[in-house]
């Protein structure tokens, strides 16, 4: 929760990148109105911006020679870097892969949820 509470702070801030700024659906206008401007986010914007290769095999069901495999016939699962001879996985593509949506966040909603988790 520390680092989500990171990137609210620096949102709030206004402290990001306009670009990375998601674009909000007419229902979510209004409390941009009230806040003065846009602290949504995705939820992608929570997570490691790549992960290992390896891991990203796991995480589908393959072991990591088995998606070495599909990748070098073409059909690779998810978009693999190579960074010297390591392979990493961007986190966004296996989340497609996966069909995990890369929901739409905005920050009170998720401080106010952890609180109720949380049991404050």
């Amino acid at each position: 929760m520390a680092q989500t509470k990171a990137l609210h702070e620096k949102l709030r801030n206004g402290c990001r990148d306009e670009e990375a700024t998601p674009s909000i659906t007419p229902a979510q206008v209004g409390r941009s109105w009230v806040d003065g401007k846009n602290l949504y986010y995705r939820f992608s914007d929570l997570l490691p911006e790549h992960i290992s290769f390896s891991k990203a095999a796991n995480a589908v069901g393959l072991s990591e020679s088995q998606a070495s495999r599909l990748a070098k016939k073409g059909s690779p699962l998810f978009r693999v870097h190579w960074i010297g001879n390591n392979r990493i996985v961007s986190v966004k593509s296996l989340m497609r892969t996966l069909d995990i949506p890369d929901t739409i966040l905005h920050p009170d909603d998720v401080e106010n949820g952890a609180s109720h988790v949380g049991g404050q």
